[in-house]
């Protein structure tokens, strides 16, 4: 991802017509265990259809849970973009990268407006000891129950 999409590209450019027609859903899951986090759900619009199928599993799941989450815009800087570009439903989760964190997000999960997510995004200190593991836990149980759910 990190040096322009090579990898995601080069796979989805080579899949026959037939396997890319049996992939039901990729999760792109980008910074989800950000220290001062945000829940964000990626938004399924503007994506190929059966995108906005995953954004509601996942709002589904976490609003069963009693955790709040956000929307946020899926765009197309991440691996995800190639599926996409092949119309293949795209969706995944976010907890915040090095942009800062708005009032609203402070008041709704916590932490600090105008600090960054992750003070470490792409630093030295990136490591396993940044991460916030309950967040990450919290994003890999939703993570897993829905691909269950969108392989059924």
């Amino acid at each position: 991802e990190e040096l322009g999409l090579v990898g995601s590209t080069s796979y989805v450019q080579s899949l026959s017509a037939t396997k890319r027609s049996r992939i039901r859903g990729v999760l792109n899951l980008d910074m989800v265990g950000s220290q001062d986090f945000a829940r964000l759900v990626y938004s399924g619009d503007g994506q190929p259809t059966g995108s906005l199928r995953i954004e509601n599993a996942f709002r589904s799941y976490f609003a069963a849970r009693g955790l709040p989450v956000e929307e946020a815009s899926l765009g197309g800087g991440s691996d995800h973009a190639a599926f996409a570009r092949a119309v293949i439903p795209v969706g995944g989760l976010f907890t915040g990268a090095d942009e800062p964190k708005s009032a609203e997000l402070a008041r709704r999960f916590g932490g600090d407006a105008g600090r960054s997510f992750d003070s470490c995004y792409h630093k030295a200190c990136d490591t396993v000891a940044n991460v916030d593991l309950a967040v990450l836990d919290q994003m890999a149980d939703a993570t897993a129950v829905v691909a269950v759910r969108l392989a059924g």
